[in-house]
């Protein structure tokens, strides 16, 4: 991923190809998915986001978001996923050149103890970041990531979720619901622009669909 506003292109691994197979975990997770670098984009023009700010990002995936965020001059970034997932995130977090801003760790919404892990020692996060990790999951699983994304916070913290409309909005509304109960309502920005430039060889036919909403 490159833009002017970085210093040097963030260097991926990505499988575009992974299922269900890959390391026991859900294969999605694999794929750079092209709303992860339209959110990227919008965050290098609005560097002032995450710049000087502690930053976790939920459900990372490759970690492009987040190693952005770094690049961008936070404080502090941890990229986190189920356990399963982190192998990808590590390799990716290996490549960038923020090595010592960016940390991986293990996150599954709800879990108890990875709350406390990631609590230890910093006591929250200024910024909790999430990029297409809403789509088709139970009513249990969105409420436990409203909950997860509560929980790291910190007072005055802002919640930044970016979302692709797709056939599951009726689904997905148990979080937007989960998340006005605890945040209160949101503030949304389009995510215009095509990824295709991106994503070499791929086409990105999605550019009018998705949205980020604030929470604070």
């Amino acid at each position: 991923f490159e833009h002017a506003a970085l210093s040097a292109p963030i260097e991926l691994e990505h499988l575009p190809d992974a299922g269900p197979e890959v390391m026991d975990a859900d294969g999605t997770f694999a794929r750079l998915w092209p709303t992860a670098l339209v959110l990227s984009n919008w965050l290098c023009e609005h560097p002032e986001v995450v710049a000087g700010k502690r930053v976790v990002e939920l459900g990372s995936g490759t970690g492009v978001v987040g190693l952005v965020c770094a690049a961008l001059g936070a404080a502090s970034v941890t990229l986190t996923d189920m356990p399963d997932a982190l192998e990808l995130i590590r390799r990716n977090a290996a490549l960038s050149r923020q090595k010592g801003a960016v940390t991986v760790a293990p996150c599954t919404w709800g879990d108890a103890d990875h709350l406390a892990d990631l609590l230890r020692g910093g006591g929250g996060f200024d910024v909790v970041l999430c990029c297409e990790v809403v789509y088709q999951q139970s009513a249990d699983v969105l409420t436990a990531l409203a909950a997860t994304q509560r929980a790291l916070a910190l007072p005055g913290a802002k919640v930044l979720l970016a979302y692709e409309f797709r056939c599951a909005i009726v689904e997905d509304l148990a979080y937007f619901d989960a998340a006005t109960e605890l945040f209160g309502d949101s503030t949304s920005h389009a995510l215009t622009g095509s990824a295709t430039a991106f994503m070499h060889n791929h086409i990105d036919d999605g550019g009018d669909d998705r949205w980020l909403y604030v929470y604070a």
